[in-house]
């Protein structure tokens, strides 16, 4: 076989394994597409009926939602819900470990509302230190205002809890430094310093 032929049989090859690749790619990106697709028809499903069910039936099925799409974007807004469904019926130690999976996460809306649903779960459980971490982190990091604000305002709450006035008063006092002159809650935060103030002075 002469090199032409030699290079033109590597060529077609070459050729043939490019087409098989791109082929290949464009049927798992067809296949993730109409996955994805499912998952969102199938969370809607699931929002629309829960609340007609009973809580135990509620949970089943978010989770066997979880069990067949956990894995795709939609996992976090299903596993908030399901935490939501258990701190209804005041499972907080179900609620926790369905949250542990995707939160602390600062990378998205959707991960950073599960971390704010991480803290209550952990301060309505009484796991005070854990929960004023995840809100020290959360006041630290979040984008918003207002998120700052309840997250500043849930480090206070498990501080108090742990009967550290001083610590407490202080971070009432980095959410009021965090509000403008004209902001609807400083009246409520100013009065809540005044408070603790006292209650240190005393």
């Amino acid at each position: 076989m002469g090199w032409a032929r030699r290079n033109t049989a590597v060529m077609v090859v070459g050729g043939v394994a490019i087409v098989v690749l791109v082929v290949g790619g464009l049927y798992w990106f067809q296949q993730r597409s109409e996955r994805l697709d499912l998952a969102a028809s199938e969370l809607e499903q699931i929002h629309q009926v829960i609340f007609f069910e009973s809580p135990q039936e509620a949970q089943q099925r978010v989770r066997g939602y979880l069990d067949q799409f956990g894995g795709t974007p939609y996992g976090t807004e299903a596993r908030l819900l399901l935490a939501e469904l258990h701190l209804d019926e005041n499972q907080i130690d179900e609620a926790i470990s369905v949250l542990e999976v995707v939160a602390p996460d600062f990378r998205s809306a959707l991960g950073v509302q599960a971390t704010f649903l991480l803290g209550v779960a952990l301060e309505e459980g009484a796991r005070w230190e854990d929960a004023a971490e995840v809100y020290r982190e959360l006041h630290e990091r979040a984008e918003f205002t207002f998120q700052r604000r309840e997250a500043g305002e849930g480090l206070a709450r498990t501080l108090l809890a742990q009967g550290d006035t001083a610590s407490a008063l202080e971070s009432y006092e980095s959410v009021l430094d965090g509000l403008d002159e004209d902001h609807p809650e400083r009246a409520r935060i100013e009065l809540r310093i005044a408070e603790l103030a006292a209650a240190v002075e005393s």
